[in-house]
């Protein structure tokens, strides 16, 4: 009798998972390369070796181009969110109208007599 090559199953695999297409790493590799985070650090923020993801997300590399506008951005609100004080009152004096500085001006007896001095000036006329 002829016994059957024993099939391979995944008890005898040996070594880490194959790593899959994801799109949400696809996405924070993207905001990754656009804010200027050095790929030092995407280990870090993403969970995955540089060379993993330069072999399994080629396009993300080529098509995505790092922003310095979102890098200052990014930057900014961190500072802010750090506890920068003038960072936080610029926020809220550009994001909240509540915080928004009025501007009133007060109506003084000189303005009113040049007011009407000024409304007999074009009666004349």
């Amino acid at each position: 009798m002829v016994s059957k090559p024993e099939e391979k199953t995944n008890k005898n695999k040996v070594g880490r998972p194959q790593h899959k297409y994801d799109e949400i790493i696809a996405a924070e590799l993207r905001l990754a390369i656009t804010f200027g985070i050095p790929q030092a650090c995407y280990e870090q923020y993403i969970g995955h070796d540089v060379d993993t993801l330069k072999k399994h997300y080629p396009a993300v590399f080529e098509t995505t181009a790092e922003d310095p506008t979102l890098a200052v951005k990014w930057a900014f609100f961190k500072n802010c969110i750090g506890g920068s004080v003038p960072a936080q009152i610029f926020w809220l004096k550009t994001r909240c109208p509540e915080f928004q500085e009025k501007k009133e001006t007060e109506s003084t007896a000189a303005d009113t007599i040049l007011e009407a001095i000024a409304a007999n000036l074009k009666d004349r006329v």
